[in-house]
């Protein structure tokens, strides 16, 4: 089933703690890979912007954005797979 995304939509990465300093808000580690959207100078902090989404409007490339808005979200959980 193909999802179509109609909206931006949060993927759990802050740099609250340490303004730059990207990590997952759930473990703290680092982020290994980026899709930041250069052209708009992401991610600019704007008004001290601290959190990560897909922004729609930027084509769904990464954007900083302020935590208080309500987008939907991704969950991550384990990938079980029959055996």
């Amino acid at each position: 089933m193909a999802v179509k995304m109609t909206k931006s939509v949060w993927l759990g990465g802050t740099d609250h703690q340490v303004e730059g300093k990207w990590v997952w808000q759930s473990t703290n580690s680092e982020l290994s890979y980026s899709a930041w959207e250069k052209i708009s100078g992401q991610p600019n902090n704007l008004n001290n912007q601290d959190c990560l989404c897909l922004d729609r409007s930027l084509g769904f490339a990464w954007s900083d954005r302020e935590c208080w808005i309500r987008y939907q979200y991704f969950c991550e959980r384990e990938l079980f797979t029959d055996s």
